[in-house]
């Protein structure tokens, strides 16, 4: 279908698709999903991620990093960090979300834009070199994390882990096994190795 939205042939320079962005970001007061992207710009989204976001590791936050990329540019992230780390400092603990927009000083963005660019506050305490604060995380055997994709089943998807995790907060979060794995593909490999065998065919 996104096939059908975009010109192929025409070769934007990056400041065109920038102003594109920020256009679509004027219109709408928020990011765009790739489908209406597509609609609005009459480029593809890959174009858009492969241009600001060529070294994105996660997918589902790709597209979301080369849109704020392209409309905030690398200096918010800079701003970011570095607030982050200021605060940090003065306080001997990384910031939670209320606290940053607390002790933020006016010239440095909001908790909002950050969500925007890093794909969430917590990603954005981790890039400055934090881990973010909260429970203190559990520990799980891998036999318990392959259990939890196991009892879905091998097409067990990162958003049916969350939602076991929400009805029994003790079940492992989609994140946790997906960092232990190294990614979601090995882990449901590791729980299904007949995956495995299917790819290599």
């Amino acid at each position: 279908m996104l096939k059908a939205l975009y010109r192929p042939g025409r070769r934007y320079t990056d400041e065109e698709l920038r102003e594109k962005a920020r256009e679509i970001f004027r219109e709408l007061g928020r990011f765009p999903s790739r489908l209406e992207w597509a609609r609005r710009s009459g480029v593809h989204a890959v174009t858009l991620m492969n241009r600001f976001a060529p070294d994105e590791v996660y997918e589902r936050f790709r597209f979301r990093r080369a849109f704020a990329r392209a409309v905030f540019g690398d200096t918010l992230e800079e701003k970011a960090l570095a607030a982050i780390r200021r605060i940090a400092k003065e306080l001997g603990r990384p910031p939670g979300a209320a606290t940053y927009m607390k002790e933020r000083l006016p010239w440095e963005p909001e908790v909002q834009e950050l969500r925007w660019y890093f794909g969430s506050y917590q990603e954005a305490v981790r890039r400055a070199g934090w881990e973010p604060r909260g429970p203190r995380r559990r520990d799980y055997a891998e036999d318990e994390l392959l259990a939890v994709l196991r009892d879905i089943g091998p097409k067990a998807r990162y958003k049916d882990v969350m939602a076991r995790k929400r009805e029994d907060p003790r079940v492992p979060s989609p994140a946790t096994i997906r960092d232990y794995f190294g990614s979601w593909k090995k882990a449901l490999e590791a729980a299904f190795p007949e995956l495995r065998e299917k790819r290599r065919r």
